[in-house]
């Protein structure tokens, strides 16, 4: 039995619990309605509003948080407590590793101090990096070689391949830069990309034609396939002083679309492409660096590049085999120019400009 001053408070109690079950029974068709009304809403939004497709865009679907992706060329952050591997000195996290390329840690891991440039000494850059990696003992001046291969007049103050290779020839370097692109037929099976990472053990000047939203560039980068303590599988490297080597892995071979990727790995570091909304790399020409002998570097000449070049047949035999085509300025096996063509010593044209 209660008490008459309990009834009261139990009274109280009992009114309370059936106007907090009448509220949250309204409750209910309001929430349903705003559901409804929401689904309604996202579904009249045109899809443009809700995503954004750049590389470095911003966007949510609707009711969502907008979040920020990660940089193009940039993997997801691990987690904290993922675990980290070592391999050569480079640190990887596996599921990373499985991915394909891997960028170096730095640009100061390759034994020689990478040379940073633009568009305009990108060829001599990787030509320099390539007689670093093939025959270090040449000792090249980058400088030297800029000064030759790089016009100081003229509207396009860029190094072409035939400017890079009578540098090569006027600083008596005992290698030379021999024409490649149809050894990597680009309409067979796999495509160029990965017939290059394919190569074995070759150290090959690569041009690309790249486009970043549609604006046309020409690139050239190192791509050396010589096993190396650190980058066993090859690597590649390109002179931007913010771009990082990338260091290719097993996976990379595996298919087209995985070797597209290993280039598109390299490239993506450039600031430009980062947040671009279109970004297309293609291989346009190929350039083997060969060493030419056995012997130590030839002296440097003291004549200027194009007086260099006019030797004398002699000079042109000494070349171990190559020579230089006075119309196309490519460098090839001797067999490819005729016993007239060769008897007229660095005026000798090659079959295929012969015609």
């Amino acid at each position: 039995m209660m008490d008459a001053a309990e009834q009261p408070t139990v009274a109280a109690v009992a009114t309370t619990i059936a106007a907090a079950t009448t509220i949250a029974a309204a409750a209910q068709p309001a929430a349903a309605a705003a559901a409804v009304d929401a689904a309604d809403a996202a579904v009249a939004a045109p899809l443009g509003a809700a995503f954004t497709s750049a590389c470095g865009g911003v966007g949510a679907p609707p009711g969502g948080v907008a979040t920020e992706p990660p940089a193009a060329g940039m993997e997801a952050a691990e987690p904290e407590c993922a675990e980290l591997r070592l391999r050569n000195g480079v640190a990887y996290a596996p599921k990373k590793r499985e991915r394909g390329a891997l960028i170096a840690p730095s640009r100061t891991g390759e034994g020689h101090r990478l040379p940073s440039g633009t568009g305009l000494t990108c060829l001599v850059d990787a030509t320099y990096n390539g007689i670093m990696t093939l025959a270090p003992s040449i000792a090249p001046s980058r400088q030297r070689m800029l000064k030759l291969a790089v016009p100081e007049l003229g509207n396009v103050r860029q190094a072409s391949w035939a400017s890079t290779q009578a540098a090569l020839r006027a600083l008596g370097y005992s290698v030379a830069l021999v024409e490649a692109t149809a050894r990597f037929n680009f309409k067979a099976s796999g495509g160029p990309m990965l017939n290059l990472l394919r190569a074995r053990r070759a150290v090959l000047v690569v041009g690309l034609h790249v486009r970043i939203d549609g604006v046309p560039n020409e690139h050239c980068v190192l791509l050396s396939t010589v096993a190396e303590p650190h980058a066993p599988h090859g690597k590649l490297i390109d002179n931007h002083g913010q771009m990082r080597p990338v260091y290719i892995e097993p996976k990379d071979f595996a298919s087209k679309p995985a070797a597209a990727r290993a280039f598109r790995t390299l490239i993506e570091q450039n600031p430009a492409a980062r947040y671009c909304s279109e970004l297309t790399v293609e291989v346009s020409d190929v350039y083997e660096l060969v060493r030419l002998g056995g012997g130590a570097p030839e002296p440097p000449s003291k004549r200027p590049a194009g007086e260099a070049l006019q030797g004398d047949a002699k000079r042109a035999r000494a070349l171990d085999g190559a020579r230089l085509c006075a119309a196309c300025g490519v460098t090839k096996p001797t067999n490819h120019f005729s016993k007239t063509q060769r008897a007229k010593g660095p005026s000798g044209r090659c079959r295929e400009c012969v015609g």
